[in-house]
């Protein structure tokens, strides 16, 4: 289940350009249909979106920036954290294979929940991420950019 929070009375134009990631590809005509639904005329990219700091820009819009958090401030750019839901049973079953020597990213969709299950993931800010020495990466997310960030290890 795809769960987000957006302040409708922040915007500040009639026409809104949606900008998803590729992880949320899929879910972009269930996003629009709540702005269309408060009569706001839409736009959708179907540019790729590698992160915060990928913008897309329209004249006269206001870009509603999904999937990640602020990276930073830009005028006429609202972003909208996303957090999904996941097989938790999957994860703990995963988990047990590594024994502890493990370090899990993940991105801002899963963040949330992982912390309230009581782990400490990084999360993976498109290019920015830290590596941890020493443990086996887990990547927990979507889409192929932030699944790439992943190859920047080796597994055993």
């Amino acid at each position: 289940m795809l769960r987000y929070k957006i302040s409708f009375d922040q915007i500040k134009t009639k026409k809104v350009l949606l900008q998803v990631p590729e992880g949320l590809v899929t879910k972009v005509d269930q996003i629009s249909e709540e702005f269309k639904k408060r009569d706001f005329e839409v736009y959708i990219s179907c540019d790729h979106c590698f992160g915060a700091c990928d913008l897309k820009f329209l004249e006269e819009c206001t870009t509603i920036h999904f999937g990640h958090e602020e990276f930073y401030k830009t005028e006429n750019v609202i972003y909208v954290p996303v957090y999904e839901d996941f097989d938790k049973k999957w994860l703990t079953e995963t988990l047990k294979k590594y024994d502890g020597d493990y370090v899990i990213y993940t991105t801002v969709q899963f963040y949330e929940e992982l912390k309230k299950l009581g782990f400490d993931p990084i999360k993976s800010l498109g290019c920015k991420v830290k590596r941890i020495e020493n443990k086996k990466p887990l990547f927990v997310g979507t889409g192929v950019f932030a699944f790439n960030i992943g190859k920047l290890f080796t597994f055993e």
